[in-house]
């Protein structure tokens, strides 16, 4: 059981949202979704093949605090920014782990545990 005071590391959450031109395109931009804080758990880190390149992976998981506004992440259009200063990413440190997974944790309306991918080498934006 995680306690009020663990929630220490202050989050960025995105959406993606696509939007097409006129000629049938699609662009993808990512918006702020919420600011929040989490306690962030660095699980593994392995190298994945992806399109011919050797990616390093690393695996990390972020509890935060289950409401209205954050039990609509899910592992398809959004991301998390860490480390960030107020609500502003960080220059060459801050780095953006893509949701692979949502789940209750400690209870269905107290927390949820957000598994994320760190990709290390890769120039696509997922």
């Amino acid at each position: 059981m995680l306690g009020i005071g663990e929630l220490d590391r202050r989050i960025l959450i995105q959406v993606a949202t696509i939007s097409r031109g006129d000629l049938g395109g699609a662009t993808k931009s990512w918006d702020t979704h919420s600011i929040g804080y989490a306690k962030i758990e660095f699980k593994t880190a392995k190298e994945e093949k992806d399109n011919d390149s050797l990616n390093d992976v690393e695996v990390v998981n972020f509890y935060i605090r289950s409401s209205n506004l954050t039990n609509t992440i899910n592992s398809y259009d959004y991301r998390i920014l860490y480390p960030i200063l107020n609500a502003t990413p960080i220059d060459g440190t801050t780095q953006k782990y893509y949701v692979n997974g949502v789940q209750e944790y400690d209870g269905r309306l107290n927390l949820l545990k957000i598994i994320t991918k760190l990709r290390v080498g890769s120039e696509t934006e997922a």
